[in-house]
């Protein structure tokens, strides 16, 4: 029995318990109800809206669509080749466009033609931000609302509804942030929330320093406004960052990770408002969410990258 996004496919690893026909009546159904959020995902963006509501609305259609899709890849996988479908799965988590082209051709080699020209459709949309369809007709925000409270599941509703509750203004705002960041993007919205609970806000006007190169590492920070300056000296010297970040951006993860005192100085080029996770806090999420430290892997593979040119410069 294996969990796919609430879904259950139940199988053997000899026999399968359903036949390949009511598997690929299954696999149908489910990107019939991809098609339809493809679609309303398509008229709310053309909605020039920046409220709260369109923005939750929008990533909620987003992971939904990602889900029902990995939904009908795991079915498929029980009747065409897995590798080829694994690749598809993989892209379409990973959210890395770079590697769309190798989903594409693993759909294209597929048995089912039928099925796999519809998801090759449907992630398009996901992976290729140029890949828009024409001739949509934009929809009403309430009007849009409306049909997710009646089409979609228990837990979306609960969002959408808390949406017009001004008391959850701010843990809304804090949940997509955590959702658009580096760091947590990979994690559904409704495990985000959990993580959200237990943020602290913290605040730092221009010219202070979050901490210094030598402190110890208790805490590690997401950007919710303004900008941090990362410096491997206390100096404040603009062309000495060996990083600038904004917005969703996190910082300060290493030094909770090793148990090792700070390796740079963080400085707060804009005021800046933080969202921290203490050490034991941030180490019970990377172990409930795996995908995390990919995440994180990823952003030091960059950072080497950097410190590597800006040596090779120097040189």
């Amino acid at each position: 029995k294996v969990s796919y996004s609430g879904q259950k496919i139940i199988f053997d690893s000899s026999e399968l318990l359903f036949s390949k026909d009511e598997i690929k009546k299954f696999i149908e159904n489910r990107v019939n109800k991809a098609s339809e959020i493809h679609i309303l995902l398509q008229q709310v963006s053309l909605l020039s809206d920046q409220s709260l509501q369109h923005r939750l609305l929008t990533t909620l259609l987003e992971e939904q669509l990602r889900q029902a899709l990995d939904t009908c890849l795991a079915g498929l996988s029980l009747i065409e080749n897995k590798k080829g479908i694994n690749i598809v799965r993989a892209v379409l988590h990973s959210h890395d466009r770079q590697y769309c082209s190798l989903a594409f051709e693993a759909l294209k080699n597929l048995k089912h033609t039928a099925i796999s020209d519809s998801m090759i459709k449907l992630l398009a949309f996901l992976l290729d931000p140029a890949e828009k369809q024409r001739h949509i007709t934009p929809i009403e925000l309430k009007d849009a609302i409306n049909w997710c409270m009646h089409n979609c599941g228990p837990w979306v509703q609960q969002c959408l509804s808390q949406a017009q509750d001004s008391t959850m203004i701010d843990y809304l705002e804090k949940t997509l942030l955590l959702k658009q960041s580096r760091l947590f993007g990979d994690i559904n919205t409704e495990d985000i929330q959990g993580i959200a609970d237990i943020l602290v806000e913290d605040f730092y006007q221009q010219g202070d320093r979050v901490f210094d190169l030598g402190d110890t590492s208790e805490h590690c920070y997401i950007i919710q406004s303004g900008k941090i300056g990362i410096s491997l000296h206390q100096a404040n010297e603009q062309n000495d960052y060996v990083a600038i970040l904004e917005k969703g951006d996190y910082f300060g993860e290493m030094g909770i990770l090793d148990n090792n005192l700070r390796s740079a100085t963080a400085h707060v080029i804009e005021d800046v408002q933080l969202l921290s996770i203490s050490r034991v806090q941030f180490q019970n999420i990377i172990q409930q969410h795996p995908e995390v430290a990919v995440s994180m892997l990823t952003r030091m593979n960059s950072i080497v990258r950097t410190l590597n040119k800006k040596l090779a410069l120097s040189t």
